[in-house]
């Protein structure tokens, strides 16, 4: 599904758009369907390390004004994984883990009420509430990464996140700070 998200008057951190999409499907997986979904930075939502969900945004600026934002939202809900060479091996469906088909309307609503409450609680008190959200489904916590940037590439592992825009890595030199935006790539390297 594509949602179409207009900006208005106050502060919103638009480049975080993929990461709330994420956290907010995994919310709604978690509470509405019990699944045990997670967030996968930077814009995937996994259960037990499967894929399940991923999120991208496509924006539209006019001079240095954004425009307008889509935010696209893929889940696999109806589809047997196992039937799918290409991602048998790492993704999953909730068809696969509720064992029965899902009502993917329901599924759209539900997703898009949770969506629009955090992004109002965000343009109303800023990103506390997301971010605490967020370090409840946090499932990078802890995991080995290489970070393709537009500038570098970095290596460590995942710390947690500094802003909904801006996570912490722990290298051996020590903690970076990468913001979102620069980056291009994030592989998660097996342990």
């Amino acid at each position: 599904m594509s949602v179409l998200i207009r900006p208005h008057e106050g502060l919103f951190p638009w480049e975080s758009l993929p990461l709330i999409g994420a956290l907010e499907t995994a919310e709604t997986l978690v509470v509405r369907w019990r699944v045990k979904a997670a967030v996968k930075w930077p814009n995937d939502v996994v259960v037990e390390g499967r894929k399940i969900a991923g999120t991208l945004v496509e924006s539209k600026f006019e001079g240095n004004e954004l425009s307008y934002a889509t935010l696209g939202i893929g889940i696999n809900a109806n589809v047997d994984t196992s039937e799918v060479g290409s991602i048998r091996d790492s993704s999953t469906s909730l068809l696969t883990l509720l064992g029965t088909p899902i009502d993917r309307e329901k599924l759209i609503i539900a997703i898009l009420s949770r969506l629009e409450t955090l992004y109002e609680s965000i343009q109303a008190t800023g990103e506390s509430a997301a971010l605490s959200l967020l370090a409840d489904l946090n499932w990078s916590k802890g995991k080995h990464v290489r970070v393709r940037m537009i500038n570098r590439d970095l290596a460590g592992c995942f710390d947690g996140y500094e802003s909904l825009a801006r996570v912490r890595i722990r290298t051996v030199g020590g903690l970076e700070c990468v913001e979102t935006s620069a980056v291009v790539s994030v592989d998660y390297e097996s342990d």
